[in-house]
């Protein structure tokens, strides 16, 4: 069986399909597992076609979060969790427990799960279950983590269209790094800054603005695409716009944040950024 699509001038498209089979174990149309790609690709198609790189016109440097952003890191911070907490005798989150524990940086998010364990946990208890936890995720940060659905798709588009794109989130560099490179994402990114990398971070605006200086950009051609409170505010503190997912890790609705826009998903990205041009 053939399969002929037509992709008019739309080259953003070409890229997209070759990414859908990138990973494919035989030449497509033979490997059962393409299948389910070659759906993915006509979903999303639908929804790009209308928006041709070279016609949209957008902001040229979109900064992304990571966690709950780009990547669905849930499943192995959970697991990670429990595997500290239940050393302790004490029961860890599960996968949707820890969702709006997830922002602010490793310590925190260990507190958090501690407090929901056990009322008022000591400083020096929860400083050891940090280190603890680090060894653990560490160790297994990409076991179940994937990107969210549109999300490659959407880094396609906008590489295509070369713009230039970083990621500016409160987790560690190398764990930050090590985490895009393993889910084959690394390259789409000039910068990568963690919440180590700088003395500040979110929701610091210098630490947007130095994702932006490392990509050569200036704020006023950048905007940021995140998932929480934390992001909004460090977009406003760099004095850029800011686009939230719905899908991200929040205790509040991300409609309820105060962002310049909020979509399901970055399949909308390029009508959305379109805003902005």
């Amino acid at each position: 069986m053939i399969w002929l699509v037509d992709l008019g001038d739309n080259s953003a498209w070409v890229c997209v399909l070759r990414r859908l089979y990138h990973d494919a174990a035989s030449p497509c149309g033979r490997d059962i597992a393409t299948w389910p790609r070659l759906r993915q690709f006509t979903k999303y198609y639908q929804i790009f076609r209308t928006q041709p790189a070279s016609a949209v016109s957008t902001p040229n440097t979109v900064i992304f979060d990571l966690d709950g952003t780009l990547v669905d890191t849930a499943p192995d911070l959970a697991a990670a969790l429990r595997a500290v907490l239940g050393a302790r005798g004490l029961a860890g989150p599960s996968d949707e427990e820890v969702r709006p524990m997830i922002g602010g940086g490793a310590a925190l998010m260990v507190r958090r799960a501690f407090e929901a364990a056990r009322p008022d946990p000591e400083d020096r208890e929860i400083e050891a279950a940090v280190a603890d936890f680090l060894d653990e995720y560490r160790a297994n940060l990409s076991v179940r983590s994937r990107p969210f659905p549109g999300v490659i798709e959407a880094l396609d588009w906008l590489t295509a269209r070369k713009t230039r794109l970083g990621v500016c989130t409160n987790k560690f560099e190398a764990f930050s790094v090590t985490l895009l490179r393993d889910l084959k994402l690394d390259h789409y990114f000039g910068s990568v800054l963690g919440g180590d990398s700088l003395p500040v971070r979110k929701p610091d605006g210098g630490h947007i603005l130095g994702v932006i200086r490392a990509l050569g950009a200036a704020p006023e051609e950048s905007i940021m695409i995140g998932d929480s409170a934390t992001d909004v505010e460090a977009a406003r503190n760099t004095g850029i716009p800011v686009v939230l997912v719905s899908h991200g890790y929040t205790p509040v609705p991300a409609a309820e944040l105060g962002a310049d826009a909020v979509i399901d998903s970055c399949a909308e990205l390029p009508e959305t950024l379109a805003q902005f041009g």
